[in-house]
């Protein structure tokens, strides 16, 4: 396992990443999607195992984030 800085303590401070916000990173070509809530970050692979859908697309209501495709809920922990 290795880890990778995906957001800075300044981009934090910015707000880059709004709580309940998502955005897609790619980290050694492979497509993530970064997700913030009320608890912190947590990082997901970026599509949706049932329709294909592109999760970073979607949206984030508390501890889920949501298939833009399908509406499907996966919890983030």
């Amino acid at each position: 396992m290795d880890w990778h800085k995906v957001i800075t303590a300044e981009e934090h401070q910015a707000a880059l990443l709004p709580v309940n916000g998502l955005m897609q990173v790619i980290i050694n070509g492979k497509k993530i999607c970064l997700a913030r809530n009320q608890m912190g970050y947590f990082a997901i692979q970026d599509n949706c195992p049932h329709a294909g859908g592109v999760l970073s697309r979607g949206w984030c209501e508390g501890n889920r984030v949501v298939c833009p495709v399908h509406r499907y809920a996966y919890d983030l922990k």
